[in-house]
């Protein structure tokens, strides 16, 4: 057999007796073969550029069985096509070989009304109007509104992926948020705003996004029995913030992934311009293991911390834990409370660390039902509250090991994604709100 700058000559040895073959391998150099066309096929709507950008191979390029794999998963992440294949061909001349591009475009835009549930915000709805591959050209637009128990938002974005012809992304976001916490820690909260972002990469795994974001937050509604902690951060803020982000990816795939890791580091600083002035990092990543077909281990570790800049950070700006970030407990259900009060609310934290370690299995059902089952042990702290202390109040700061495990089943519905959870809290604090029950439904329509 031949293959791109290499034949591989096999040589069988019959042994009568045994019933064994050895197979001996000659390796020798093959004529260098480089790449002569890219043909690419049924692509309607998409143009060709938005599909050659995603190839790692061009014409004139020397040939790679391993670029040509990674140029079709890079078209599969795209979320464009129901199909993609990728597959060379024999050229012109014998040093020349082809590329075949095949692809079945699908639906990317989408008019949907949403209704559903999740242990965190309550019943929920939400419309919206996207676009994933505005006019062929893979831009994403959208116009959407939600709905739920606990919040109410309109948001608008656009994202150009390749600005100016380069791998350079460029988008911005507007925005206006309504916020109830009243059962978290008496207080409502109201957000409008932009942001302004840009990416671009540093190398094929390392990715580098900025931003600037400006918004204009208020504390209201703080009933007479609030913690003191909370009457005394009422009123209006603005913020100016300027951040980055840095991204390590090696998974196999960016939507099913079972091979790989991606990490993230987060910078982001507000006071240029604005009344508020803080300093913000995180840092995490998830590891993703096969163990078997269909068995995926996956374990995410993450930590971030806040700095007040010129006085102490605002319960809007803290870090929460629980729900969805650490099962077992409901959302804002650990760290900093304050116990004195009647609500005993929650004040958030300036630093958290959490750790969840999953393993993903296949249930005995046949696969064309979507099902798949979870087993997993999640933990993490919060605390060091920079709050001053209030003669005759105080709160315990709760900066402890939380841990849970549990067992969840999740289906992938023709409704949307449904997923229950039953964990049970290991390590917690008395003072806890405890959640063993977490379960999320969206369906579209």
């Amino acid at each position: 057999m031949q293959s791109a700058f290499v034949n591989i000559v096999p040589t069988p040895t019959r042994h009568k007796d045994s019933l064994t073959v050895d197979l001996n391998y000659t390796i020798k150099p093959g004529e260098r073969v480089y790449i002569g066309r890219i043909d690419i096929s049924g692509n309607n709507r998409t143009i060709d550029k938005v599909i050659r950008r995603q190839m790692q191979l061009a014409e004139g390029d020397p040939f790679s069985s391993t670029k040509v794999h990674q140029s079709e998963q890079n078209l599969k992440d795209l979320g464009f096509f129901e199909t993609v294949k990728v597959t060379p061909s024999e050229g012109a001349q014998p040093d020349r070989s082809n590329i075949k591009v095949d692809v079945k475009e699908k639906s990317t835009g989408q008019i949907s009304v949403g209704a559903g549930f999740s242990s965190t915000d309550g019943p929920l709805g939400d419309f919206s109007i996207s676009e994933h591959n505005f006019m062929g050209q893979g831009q994403d637009a959208r116009l959407g509104a939600t709905i739920s128990g606990r919040t109410r938002q309109i948001d608008t974005s656009f994202t150009e992926p390749y600005f100016l012809d380069r791998d350079l992304s460029a988008g911005g976001d507007i925005f206006y948020s309504q916020t109830n916490n009243q059962d978290l820690s008496s207080y409502n909260t109201s957000s409008e705003g932009f942001t302004l972002r840009m990416g671009y990469p540093l190398s094929q795994e390392l990715r580098q996004r900025l931003n600037y974001s400006f918004h204009h937050d208020t504390i209201s509604d703080v009933p007479s029995d609030a913690s003191l902690y909370i009457v005394d951060q009422q009123g209006a803020a603005t913020t100016s913030s300027v951040g980055q982000e840095l991204d390590y990816d090696t998974r196999d795939s960016k939507l099913d992934p079972t091979l790989g890791f991606i990490t993230h580091l987060n910078t982001d600083v507000a006071g240029a311009g604005g009344s508020r002035k803080w300093f913000r990092a995180k840092i995490g990543g998830t590891q993703y293991y096969p163990l078997a077909d269909k068995w995926v281990l996956s374990g995410t570790a993450e930590v971030g911390q806040i700095w007040g800049i010129d006085g102490p950070t605002k319960i809007n700006e803290r870090f929460f834990l629980g729900g969805d970030t650490l099962r077992g407990f409901e959302y804002a259900g650990i760290g900093p409370r304050d116990v004195t009060s009647g609500n005993q609310d929650a004040l958030g934290g300036n630093r958290f660390s959490r750790g969840s370690l999953e393993l993903a299995t296949p249930l005995p059902v046949p696969d064309e039902f979507g099902l798949k089952g979870h087993i997993f042990v999640d933990g993490g702290t919060l605390g060091q509250s920079d709050e001053q202390l209030i003669p005759g109040h105080f709160f315990e700061n709760g900066e402890s090991l939380h841990l849970s495990s549990g067992v969840g089943v999740s289906w992938a519905s023709p409704f949307g994604l449904v997923r229950l959870d039953y964990a049970e809290p290991i390590l917690y604090e008395t003072y806890d709100k405890i959640e063993h029950i977490h379960f999320s439904f969206g369906t579209t329509f």
